[in-house]
């Protein structure tokens, strides 16, 4: 459902040298995709931890339940402006050298007062040209899904605040693969800044 786990991208890489000449790599290029989440369903899931009572503080079980990646099924419903305004975060064109570790940002500015609750992750992979495998909410299901990435704490925006999130992926062989995503909301009125920084090593912590 990630991309770039399974070391697409140092396989494809090394998988190159194997071509003869005029030969085709498969698949060709990944576009990776970021949306807000505006709907609190999957945000709920990982709200079990305050309700588990009995005087049990299960405040690290969250902590570490935020710092995760899930595979979800979005709805376009669940999605600012039915992911409509969806951005991409990174590309990656697998016939040319790259490296594993990945950065990309994304920001709305937002154009009426609205909650957010995560964001959703999903790829288009190009095989050739005009052949093209997506896993968007936007298009027809497949056995594939979205990734859902938590905020530590809804965000609560107002028409005409900022919202960006800064993504990183880590997927070298000898990491697997790990993502970061730091998320920040910043008041058109007041001019504060709210962060949050996401980690999937932290949600890894024992």
């Amino acid at each position: 459902n990630y991309a770039y786990e399974e070391n697409i991208i140092e396989t494809l890489a090394d998988a190159r040298r194997f071509l003869k000449p005029n030969g085709v790599l498969i698949p060709q290029q990944i576009t990776q995709h970021v949306a807000p989440l505006v709907t609190p369903r999957f945000y709920r899931d990982l709200c079990v931890w305050d309700d588990v009572g009995a005087g049990l503080d299960f405040s690290l079980a969250k902590q570490m339940s935020i710092n995760n990646l899930y595979v979800r099924t979005a709805e376009p419903d669940d999605l600012l402006d039915r992911g409509l305004t969806a951005k991409c975060w990174d590309r990656v064109d697998l016939r040319k050298k790259n490296g594993s570790i990945r950065r990309g940002q994304a920001q709305w500015v937002l154009d009426r007062d609205i909650n957010i609750y995560g964001f959703a992750l999903w790829w288009e992979c190009e095989l050739l040209p005009g052949t093209t495998l997506s896993t968007s909410p936007l298009k027809p299901r497949s056995h594939w899904e979205q990734l859902y990435c938590p905020v530590s704490d809804p965000l609560i925006a107002q028409c005409g605040d900022t919202l960006s999130v800064n993504l990183t992926s880590d997927s070298r062989f000898e990491v697997g693969a790990s993502v970061k995503w730091d998320v920040e909301l910043r008041s058109k009125t007041s001019g504060t800044l709210i962060h949050q920084a996401m980690d999937m090593k932290r949600g890894d912590t024992p």
